[in-house]
């Protein structure tokens, strides 16, 4: 077996093991509660959900309802594990992402 190979397996293990398992729920755990407790649900109006790689405006009422927009018209991938920022009612003249 290559050393290539070896290295894969190894994160294999790693990431089917009950400890990695754990993190990944803790982490989700952890960003559903960011969605639910943003100071800014119940704002109806833009927002801005960023994600690792791809970035959206979406029209909603809460962090967790835009996330959700955006996943769904894959704007921004559920992957992406998406933050959502509120813009305001309206959009400004020029927004820049």
């Amino acid at each position: 077996m290559s050393e290539r190979e070896k290295a894969f397996r190894k994160l294999d293990e790693y990431l089917s093991s009950p400890e990695h398992q754990e993190s990944l729920k803790q982490q989700a755990e952890a960003r559903d509660k960011e969605l639910d407790e943003n100071p800014d649900n119940g704002k109806n109006g833009w927002w801005r959900v960023c994600g690792i790689r791809h970035n959206a405006l979406v029209r909603g009422s809460s962090a967790r309802e835009v996330v959700d927009k955006a996943s769904v018209a894959q704007a921004v991938g559920g992957w992406e594990d998406g933050r959502a920022t509120w813009i305001g009612e309206e959009l400004p003249d020029v927004v820049s992402l």
